[in-house]
């Protein structure tokens, strides 16, 4: 079967990798493109590389990841790994904490799904952010976005939570 992303639904441990390395490699190519001089990659590492392992300080908050990626999945939803521990990845480095994008579910029930894992702070209604600490880590968990200039300054925009939007149409 298909999920809604387009992408096959794999069983086996192998496909369940190769999955997780094409969240990974979206998830670069979407801060490649949004890098104002283009594709930026680390020395040795083009668009075609494949993916480095994300390796967390507490190897705790591996397992929690892929834990709450799969809830998530079952929910309906998608996750992307974002952020802070993809560059760490690229950099050769151990992650601190996780942050995932996540596709697919409305806010209120990502946040009861988070709540599942440990404590869940509301950053901010209006970026449609949380944070789910844990006794490994925080993870941060974003639902996709749109943003609209309202005014002047850095100041002048609204935030639109849009779980509905495809990974190239978010924030």
């Amino acid at each position: 079967p298909r999920d809604r992303g387009g992408w096959s639904k794999q069983k086996s441990e192998k496909g369940e990798a190769l999955h997780d390395q094409m969240r990974i490699r979206a998830s670069l190519a979407r801060v490649a493109a949004r890098s104002k001089g283009g594709a930026s990659y680390p020395p040795g590492m083009s668009a075609d590389s494949p993916p480095p392992p994300l390796r967390f300080q507490d190897p705790a908050l591996a397992g929690l990841v892929q834990r709450m990626a799969e809830a998530i999945a079952q929910a309906g939803g998608r996750a992307y790994v974002v952020g802070g521990s993809v560059r760490d990845a690229l950099l050769g480095r151990l992650a601190g904490d996780a942050d995932l994008e996540v596709y697919g579910i409305a806010p209120e029930s990502l946040e009861r799904l988070a709540a599942q894992f440990g404590s869940v702070h509301l950053v901010g209604k209006q970026f449609a952010v949380l944070h789910l600490a844990t006794d490994a880590g925080t993870i941060e968990l974003a639902l996709p976005r749109l943003e609209s200039k309202t005014g002047p300054g850095h100041r002048g925009f609204a935030v639109e939570a849009r779980p509905d939007l495809d990974p190239r149409e978010a924030v």
